[in-house]
């Protein structure tokens, strides 16, 4: 642990954690994602001189969470890291590449394109 705090000492860029340990009663996925909005919020408020918004990483449950936070919020934090052999990051990556294969490359397209493919009717 010295070491990782010897690589964090005289960082502009603080790291903070947080994780929900155990289920609580009546705790679903989306009271997780707007519980996370919430922190992601305070964290911005206190640090109001930083380069960017805060870089979000998840998996398993959290990184779905994180999922629907950024459906719900998709300004709320900078760039979003999803493990990946999680489901629906491999379906949306296939969902991609099947489209680039086409020919469309720019990643704005290729996002727009994926997510009107993806999108449950």
């Amino acid at each position: 642990m010295a070491a990782f705090n010897d690589l964090l000492s005289g960082s502009r860029h603080p790291l903070l954690f947080h994780r929900f340990p155990e289920p609580m009663p009546e705790q679903t996925i989306e009271r997780i994602a707007r519980a996370e909005a919430l922190f992601i919020e305070k964290v911005i408020s206190r640090h109001p001189d930083a380069d960017g918004k805060p870089c979000v990483i998840g998996n398993c449950q959290a990184g779905w969470a994180v999922m629907i936070l950024a459906s719900l919020r998709p300004g709320l934090f900078g760039p979003l890291i999803i493990a990946r052999d999680d489901p629906l990051t491999e379906m949306i990556a296939k969902q991609i590449i099947k489209i680039a294969q086409t020919g469309v490359h720019d990643a704005a397209q290729l996002s727009a394109m994926a997510i009107a493919e993806l999108r449950i009717r």
